[in-house]
C-alpha cells in the first residue's frame, strides 16, 4: 500500500489521531519534531527533521504541496518512527510545507505549537505559519524573545526556564512565567492583555498595590481578566488591604464560584475557584474584580 494512498491516509487519521486536536513543532539546534497531540492527551511524534545531509544514503525527492524536496529517510529507534536529513535552505520552507501536508491529511486547520528546547541560532530558522502557542524550555533569552515575535499569531506563551532578560510580553493575551523572579514587577506594570500566570516571583506590597490601583482608576489593564502569582518574598496582605478601599462577598452582587478557562490549545481543565473570602474591588467604569492575597500568593480574577 502506498505511503501517499488515500486508504493509508484515512487509516492513519482514524488509527492513530482520531480527534487530533494541535500540530506541535520541538525546535532543536539540529532541526525539529513534528508532534500531534489528540484530545485525549495522547502525544505522538511523527517525523523528526534534521538539518543536514548524512551522505550514508540516496536522498529521495519527495513533493508537499507545491514544493519538492530532496530528503534521506532514515529509520527512528523511538517516537518519531521516521527521521528525515536534507540540506537545508532558507529559500525552501520545508516545515511549513509539512504543516500545509498535515492539514491536508486531516481534512482541517489544526492549531500551530512551538516548543523550543534548546538556545541557538534563529538566523536560519523558518518562521512557522499561524503559530497560536509557544513553549520555551530553555533559558529564554532576547533572540528568543525576538524570534517569538515574528510570528503575529501568538496568543498564549509559555516560558518555562530561566529568564535572562525581562521579556517583552505585554501583548500577548495569555502568558505564563515559571521562572519569574526579579522581573515580576517590570511584566506585571507593563502587562496589557488577558491573563498572566507567574511562579517564582519577586514581588511586594508596592508591586501589588500599583497593579491594584492602575486597574481601579482605569489606567491600565482594561483587557485584563485573570493574575495569578506565587510570590518568593512575603506579601503583607494587611498593609495592602489597609491602602485600598475593598468590600466582602455579597451573594447579591456576585457568584460565589469564579471559573476561569484555560486558553492553551493543548488542552487544561477550568481552574474553579470558590472566592467567597476574597475581596472586592470595583473599578471607576463599574467593572467588579476580587482578588486574594496572602503571605506568598496574590490572586486576581475580573467578572463577566
Amino acid at each position: 500500500m502506498s505511503l501517499c494512498s488515500t486508504k493509508t491516509s484515512d487509516s492513519f487519521k482514524l488509527v492513530h489521531f482520531n480527534k487530533p486536536q494541535v500540530v506541535g513543532f520541538v525546535l532543536r539546534e539540529d532541526g525539529c519534531t513534528v508532534c500531534i497531540e489528540d484530545k485525549d492527551d495522547t502525544v505522538e511524534g511523527i517525523v523528526a527533521m534534521c538539518r543536514e545531509l548524512t551522505n550514508e544514503i540516496t536522498p529521495i525527492e519527495v513533493k508537499f504541496g507545491n514544493m519538492k524536496q530532496a530528503f534521506e529517510f532514515h529509520p527512528g529507534f523511538y517516537p518519531p518512527p521516521l527521521l528525515l536529513h536534507y540540506d537545508y535552505d532558507a529559500n525552501k520552507p520545508v516545515e511549513n510545507s509539512i504543516i500545509q501536508h498535515i492539514h491536508k491529511l486531516f481534512g482541517q486547520t489544526l492549531p500551530i505549537g512551538l516548543i523550543i528546547e534548546e538556545e541557538q541560532s534563529f538566523d536560519d530558522i523558518p518562521l512557522y505559519e499561524k503559530v497560536m502557542e509557544v513553549h520555551v524550555d530553555c533559558t529564554v533569552t532576547a533572540e528568543i524573545m525576538e524570534y517569538i515575535h515574528k510570528h503575529p499569531d501568538v496568543t498564549v506563551l509559555f516560558l518555562n526556564e530561566k529568564l535572562s532578560v525581562a521579556p517583552e510580553v505585554s501583548e500577548i493575551q495569555n502568558v505564563y512565567i515559571k521562572k519569574a523572579e526579579e522581573f515580576a514587577g517590570t511584566i506585571l506594570r507593563s502587562f496589557n492583555a488577558r491573563s498572566l500566570f507567574f511562579q517564582d516571583a519577586y514581588c511586594n506590597n508596592e508591586d501589588i498595590l500599583a497593579f491594584l490601583n492602575r486597574w481601579k482608576n482605569n489606567s491600565g489593564y482594561q483587557s485584563l481578566v485573570f493574575v495569578s502569582i506565587d510570590s518568593e518574598t512575603p506579601l503583607d496582605s494587611d498593609a495592602i488591604l489597609s491602602q485600598i478601599e475593598t468590600t466582602p462577598y455579597d451573594e447579591t452582587t456576585r457568584p460565589a464560584t469564579h471559573i476561569h478557562h484555560c486558553p492553551s490549545y493543548y488542552g487544561g481543565s477550568p481552574w474553579e475557584t470558590d472566592t467567597k473570602e476574597y475581596r472586592d474591588i470595583r473599578r471607576v467604569d463599574g467593572k467588579l474584580a476580587s482578588f486574594s492575597v496572602e503571605e506568598n500568593f496574590f490572586e486576581f480574577r475580573v467578572w463577566d
